[in-house]
């Protein structure tokens, strides 16, 4: 299991892993120290924040700083701070939603401003010719950490496979 530090934050992808309080715990954001997720079927989140409160939402109140690329009256974008491309920005509805099957058949208006949103900052990155990969993670198997659905865009270089690492033998 790969495993990083900083800033008295962890982060181990979907793996468990025991932070400073020794609860298990699924994930880390690198730099401000917040555990998000579930652990036994139960949202993990920021002190002091409710279940339904998610740590995008103290991102849309600007609670949280956030490097914001683009907004609109329902959605908003800001670049991930655990990049896994050269350019890798979440787009996220400001209404709440725990994952993009809740958010299709509650709004699928908001689901499709959500992907519209998404081409934008593609073409505002300069990415929107080249190539760019939209990504919903769904739970923890997924690698969901934050259980207020986001689009993940990325982009900016030649994008690797989906599913396992398979080593040199992988074919193209």
């Amino acid at each position: 299991m790969r495993e990083w530090r900083g800033a008295g934050a962890r982060w181990s992808g979907a793996a468990r892993v025991r932070g400073d309080s020794g609860i298990p715990q699924y994930g880390c954001i690198l730099g401000l120290g917040v555990r998000v997720g579930r652990v036994s079927g139960r949202p993990v989140s920021l002190p002091g924040m409710s279940e339904n409160e998610t740590l995008f939402s103290r991102i849309i109140k600007r609670e949280i700083p956030a490097d914001i690329v683009y907004e609109t009256e329902r959605v908003i974008a800001f670049r991930d701070i655990n990049a896994q491309a050269s350019t890798h920005i979440l787009v996220v509805p400001k209404a709440v939603y725990r994952n993009a099957l809740e958010l299709a058949e509650a709004d699928p208006g908001l689901l499709a401003e959500l992907t519209k949103s998404a081409a934008a900052v593609a073409k505002q990155e300069g990415i929107g010719e080249s190539g760019y990969r939209m990504v919903f993670n769904t739970d923890a198997d997924a690698g969901q950490t934050v259980f207020h659905v986001h689009l993940h865009l990325l982009g900016g270089e030649q994008l690797g496979f989906f599913g396992r690492p398979s080593g040199p033998e992988q074919l193209g």
